[in-house]
């Protein structure tokens, strides 16, 4: 077993895992999601080829869309 961490929370997972099967495994939904590996942002068509090995330090950070809940007037 490979041991990562993903927003400081470790995570034991299997050798030779990827980072999309990892998000999928886990549940994460890849809509709006920017990951980051030791600090470099890992492009989104990469994420299949990406091996992840023991000791990584994965960032993970959501886009969120929201607002004030009042209308403006444009």
């Amino acid at each position: 077993m490979t041991t990562i961490k993903l927003n400081d929370k470790s995570y034991e997972i299997a050798e030779e895992s990827t980072l999309l099967t990892f998000l999928e495994s886990h549940g994460f939904r890849p809509e709006g999601l920017a990951i980051a590996i030791d600090y470099d942002v890992i492009p989104r068509e990469n994420w299949k080829e990406t091996k992840l090995t023991d000791g990584m330090e994965l960032m993970m950070i959501r886009a969120v869309c929201g607002g004030s809940g009042k209308s403006v007037r444009l």
